[in-house]
């Protein structure tokens, strides 16, 4: 992040120091006077553009290398466009800048995350732009060295015819600059893209197929016009042709990547790192850039749940009762495997709609049961909080009873002692504490329960008249003492024996818990609730 930061600083400077030098060279070469037009103007604002958008885009990413390199991108572009002006030492610089960054772009979008390329377009493109700009150091060397620089490179005041070596090299860094980086780049896009995706890519593709004629069309006409007798200043077409190429190429790049970066949603954490792609983020991502929607989000019918549930295994809702969102449900045969949650507006392309949501359909069935299993993850840890919870109220309960009962009567027991009553006075007292002990040691359950079992503990309560282990009793003990009407009947269930408690008021959340964790049921039918015991679980639990 700081390293960024860092680059963007640079950037900065470099563009400053940069429009200082364009002005002071127009200044002092050509005169204030004799500019007639505002071709200055206008590429000193595109070059202190070219931080600015820098700027903006590491604020959005900030642990993204590309928005340094944008920004970088842009601003070579706009000093490329400065070659062919008489500035002094800044049009060699201008020029010498244009040989070295003209693929510049297609590094930049390869690198762009939302675009996702394959390790291996990448590293292609990356290769083709160090051999561009190694190319390009070698192509400086030698038009410098042999006097002999074409007018189309950059201004000079003696230009010069370029020999066969140095054709040969300008024709090679042509290819690899307009062949390698855009063809590969733009099949590997295309192929990759979805049907769906191609459509709502359309407003980026036009201008990019277009710059790439455009530059295609620039190298040939700079290859073409060092052939032939030298000209000591360039035509107005041929300056119209290198002032404005650049600026359109860094306009489409920065549209470009500006359209993308609004309509691909990038999930990122609350630090502003991305988060790791995994298939439940593409899923979404995959909607986002084929419906061009950032918003959209997708949700999962789960069994158990009483709604729709997320990825992660949250339960949630849709918006529906918004009138800029809208849902599609997603269905196969004749079950619900998904919904999707998106702004109404693409509504306005039903056809567009279905083809990506059948699309969508192959993927979300998996999906969905990713998102069950998420849910039961969340739900198991709910319940070992709650059961840890439970673990600890009833000894701090017992906590609070012996500090507030037996050990305060103790304290004032003792208290009378020290203050001269007779032993004789305080035998009663400590009599009625030793009971109070003896009944606390029983904890939350009675000493019936313990000593006869549940007929004994619940009296006149409908129960088996056997023993069961100490948990199933204890579970069966807490789901059936609140309602004094309840029934508990040993039955044969679908995974063995099991006790079936009938009782009138809802379970108590930590009794669900016991329940749960004993692989039983809670259930609420015709406005009672039926808890259900496997009596084999004690044998475990035991």
């Amino acid at each position: 992040m700081i390293r960024v930061r860092h680059d963007v600083a640079a950037l900065w400077v470099i563009t400053v120091i940069a429009v200082s030098a364009g002005w002071t060279g127009i200044v002092t070469r050509v005169g204030i006077d004799q500019v007639n037009s505002g071709q200055a103007v206008f590429l000193s604002l595109c070059a202190l553009a070219a931080p600015v958008l820098a700027t903006l885009m590491v604020a959005r990413h900030p642990q993204e290398r590309f928005g340094p390199l944008l920004g970088f991108t842009v601003l070579a572009a706009m000093l490329a466009a400065c070659r062919a002006t008489d500035l002094g030492p800044v049009a060699p610089i201008a020029g010498i800048t244009a040989l070295l960054t003209a693929p510049l772009p297609a590094f930049v979008v390869s690198r762009y995350s939302a675009l996702t390329f394959p390790p291996r377009a990448v590293r292609l493109v990356s290769y083709s732009f160090w051999a561009a700009a190694a190319l390009g150091v070698v192509l400086v060397l030698v038009l410098t060295l042999g006097g002999s620089v074409p007018p189309a490179l950059w201004f000079t005041a003696a230009p010069g015819r370029v020999a066969g070596p140095a054709m040969v090299l300008l024709v090679v860094h042509s290819a690899l600059v307009c062949t390698g980086p855009l063809g590969l780049a733009g099949t590997s896009v295309i192929r990759r893209m979805p049907r769906a995706s191609r459509i709502a890519a359309r407003p980026i593709l036009w201008p990019v197929a277009c710059w790439a004629l455009a530059l295609t069309a620039s190298e040939i006409w700079a290859v073409a016009s060092a052939v032939g007798p030298p000209a000591p200043n360039l035509s107005n077409a041929d300056a119209t042709l290198f002032v404005i190429l650049p600026a359109f190429l860094a306009g489409a790049i920065a549209a470009g990547i500006g359209w993308i970066d609004m309509t691909v949603r990038i999930p990122t954490s609350p630090s502003g790192t991305p988060l790791p792609r995994t298939r439940t983020i593409d899923v979404e991502r995959y909607l986002s850039r084929a419906l061009a929607d950032p918003s959209i989000r997708v949700l999962y019918p789960v069994d158990g749940a009483p709604g729709w549930v997320n990825a992660a295994g949250r339960s949630t809702s849709p918006e529906t009762g918004a009138a800029d969102r809208a849902t599609t449900v997603i269905v196969r045969g004749s079950g619900v495997i998904g919904l999707i949650d998106q702004d109404s507006a693409t509504t306005a392309y039903p056809d567009a709609v279905e083809l990506v949501a059948t699309g969508a359909g192959l993927i979300m069935e998996t999906e969905r049961l990713r998102a069950s299993a998420a849910l039961d993850l969340e739900q198991a840890r709910l319940l070992a909080q709650r059961l840890l919870v439970a673990s600890d109220e009833p000894r701090s309960a017992l906590r609070t009873t012996l500090v507030d009962g037996p050990l305060a009567e103790l304290a004032s027991i003792a208290h009378a002692l020290a203050g001269g009553t007779p032993v004789v006075d305080v035998v009663a007292r400590i009599n009625a504490v030793a009971a109070d002990v003896r009944t606390i040691s029983h904890g939350v359950f009675s000493a019936s329960l313990t000593v006869g079992g549940l007929r004994a503990a619940l009296g006149s309560h409908l129960v088996p008249d056997r023993r069961y282990p100490p948990i199933i009793e204890m579970t069966t003990y807490l789901a059936a003492k609140a309602d004094p009407a309840a029934t508990i009947e040993e039955t044969m269930g679908e995974d063995g024996p099991c006790l079936v408690v009938h009782t009138g008021p809802a379970p108590a959340f930590d009794v669900r818990d016991r329940v749960t964790a004993l692989g039983g049921t809670v259930s609420n039918q015709d406005g009672g609730w039926i808890i259900t015991v496997p009596t084999a679980a004690g044998q475990d639990h035991g």
